[in-house]
């Protein structure tokens, strides 16, 4: 199966996009747990 170039980048962003989500929700509940302590 032959994946074009700019389905490939569009790939890639999303899980760029997904990565770069659960890095922001990772970091506000490090933020979260920081300030209770």
């Amino acid at each position: 199966m032959h994946i074009g170039f700019n389905t490939g980048v569009e790939h890639l962003w999303n899980l760029m996009g997904q990565s770069w989500n659960a890095l922001m929700q990772l970091n506000g509940f490090l933020e979260q747990f920081d300030t209770q302590v």
